[in-house]
Parts: C-alpha cells; structure tokens; sequence
C-alpha cells in the first residue's frame, strides 16, 4: 500500500539541515565556530549587544536609565534597542535550535523522503548563495534608510555612537529578515522538486509523515518567535506602522508555513487513499454478489470489508495531536509581551502605587 505525492509547487517547506554548509550560512556559522554550546552562544550575543549599546549610551553622555517624578525609568532609546537586541537574538537563537532538532530527526525524515539530502543541498547552491548575499544587501539598506532619512540631523549629532549602534541595528536586522524569506523562497523550490521525486506515503503507515509536520511547525515556531520579539516594542510603546507590518508579515509566514504544506498534504493523502479504495470496493462488490452462494467469497468479503474500514480510517493530516497542540502554543506566542504588559501594569497600580 504506497503512493507517492504529485508536486506541490507554491509551497514553503521546511528544510531538514543535516547537511547545510554551516560555515557558508552566518546564520549558522557563529554557532558553528563558537565554542560555547547553543543557550550559552545566545545569551553572548545578546549580552555583546546590549553592551555595545550601553557603550555607545555612555559615549554620548546619554544615561540608559533616567530619573523622574515617578521612579526610576529606561531611558528614550533604552527600551527600544534592549528589542532590537531581544529580536536579533530570537532570530538567530531560534534557528540554531530548530536546525539541531532538525538534524536529530534527519533519519525520520529520510525514511519517507529519501532524497532529501540531494534537495537540501540544491537550497545552498551557487543560486541560493547569490540571492542570500542580495537578499542582505538589499534588507541591509532597506533597514538602514529609514534611521538616515528620518532622524533629524541635530539628533545624531547630539548622539552619534547611539545613532551608530542602531543604524547597524536595523540593518542587521532587516538583513536577516530578508535572508529569512530567500531561505523559505529557496527551500519551497527544492521541495516541490523533492515532493515530486520523493516522498512516500504509505498508507498503512501514515504515522511516519508526522516527522513533516514536525519540520514545519519547528520552522513555523521561528517567526511566531520573532513576532513575539516584536511585539515587545508594544510594550515600550515604541510600536509605529512600519513595525507593525513587519510584525504582521512574520506572524502570517508563520502560519502559512504551517497550514500551506499541510493542507496540500491533506489533499494528497485523500486522494491516495481514493485510489487505493476503488479497486478494494470493486472486489466487495464482487464479492459481495458471489457471497450467499459461496463461503470462499464470503470469508473473503469480512477481509476486504476490514481492510476497507482500515484505509478509511488513514489520518489525513502528516501530523499528530502534541504537534497541533504545539503548534496551537506557538500562535501564542506573539501574545505574550500584551498580557505581561498587562500584569506589570495591574502590579504597579494595586501594590507599588498602593504603598507610596
């Protein structure tokens, strides 16, 4: 009982990294070269990050924390570069952990696509490394242009290391945002390619698809992550209609590249399992004619009846119940700076105002 899936060409799929050349991809490099584990490499960062920014702070004579009538209090730019320090650290972080749970279920992932190793390494070819190296080019100078065009000129000269760190900022993060996409751009080419080629599904064993939804949803969780970091500008009050579009763009990659792939596996399961049904259907009917006279044909027709009932029965989603309820969390995510700004709110009004 097998069939293979027909192409699916307008699909971002997830990509299986056990292969990726992790010293060509920055993404991967810094952790690929550090000699500190992953957790200890990201929280260097965005101790390396702050830092900077508290250094240039203090070159500019600027205080990161202020006092005022009501307490103590970040200063202007504080808050937003502690995000976009938060932001670039999820990024990388998240795509770090992702790639090693990725890696550990590489073997899963060829046993029903066994070609996976030649696809993945098509993402990363000569083609893949161009348009990654435009792709920053491109997301650089878009991040940048903004802070050049807007910020009054008398503001970077009162500040200048500041407007320095966050020009760099910006940038780098709209870099890595663009190189996101070309990624997810890329990986959807090789695997249209692969799904044509390569992916089995069997039926009867249709548990061995859930390592796709776990692909997807693992790369699902990196944008619903950086939606997340986004939104933490919300809560500094910092959030303009630039990043809000930005924060919308990644929340809705996140979910497209989840139900996308998913849905189009749906209908390929579906239409699998039609295929295989027809002939057992057109045995019953046969079977079931010949039955009241012949035993034979009538303890063949319990079997077709059992078999039938057993592919009607196939799930028709590649993933399983902790990985929906997983995925269901990640939708969360984003969410999270709103309610913890609210709690800190309800804190400060009911206990710190209370006692002053």
């Amino acid at each position: 009982m097998g069939a293979k899936l027909v192409p699916m060409s307008d699909a971002t799929w997830p990509m299986p990294a056990s292969s990726i050349p992790e010293r060509r991809i920055f993404e991967q490099a810094l952790y690929a070269n550090s000699p500190f584990g992953t957790l200890a490499t990201t929280l260097l960062v965005l101790l390396v990050l702050v830092g900077a920014l508290l250094m240039a702070a203090l070159a500019d004579h600027y205080p990161p924390v202020v006092h005022t009538t009501g307490g103590w209090t970040l200063g202007a730019s504080t808050w937003p570069g502690i995000v976009l320090s938060i932001l670039v650290t999820v990024a990388l972080g998240m795509q770090r952990y992702v790639r090693n749970r990725d890696v550990a279920e590489n073997l899963a992932l060829q046993a029903v696509m066994p070609d996976c190793q030649e696809g993945e390494r098509r993402i990363y070819d000569a083609a893949g490394m161009r348009r990654l190296k435009i792709a920053s080019a491109v997301g650089a100078l878009l991040g940048a242009l903004p802070s050049v065009v807007l910020v009054p000129h008398a503001l970077i000269l009162r500040a200048p290391a500041t407007f320095a760190w966050f020009i760099v900022m910006d940038a780098f993060t709209a870099a890595l945002f663009a190189r996101g996409i070309v990624q997810s751009t890329r990986a959807a080419e090789s695997w249209a390619r692969l799904i044509n080629q390569s992916l089995i599904i069997d039926l009867l064993r249709i548990d061995s698809l859930n390592v796709i939804g776990r692909y997807a949803a693992r790369t699902a969780l990196i944008w619903f992550s950086v939606a997340g970091a986004i939104l933490l500008f919300f809560v500094g009050h910092n959030m303009n209609m630039l990043t809000f579009a930005v924060l919308l763009l990644a929340a809705v990659m996140g979910v497209w590249i989840f139900v996308r792939p998913m849905e189009r596996v749906h209908r390929r399961i579906r239409a699998a399992k039609r295929a295989e049904l027809e002939p057992i259907r057109q045995a019953i009917e046969s079977a079931w004619e010949r039955a009241p006279h012949d035993a034979l044909e009538a303890a063949k027709l319990q079997g077709l009846l059992a078999l039938e009932s057993r592919i009607e029965a196939v799930r028709e989603w590649p993933f399983d119940q902790p990985t929906a309820l997983r995925v269901a969390a990640y939708v969360l995510i984003p969410a999270v700076p709103w309610f913890g700004q609210a709690i800190a709110g309800y804190f400060v009004a009911n206990f710190v105002h209370a006692k002053s």
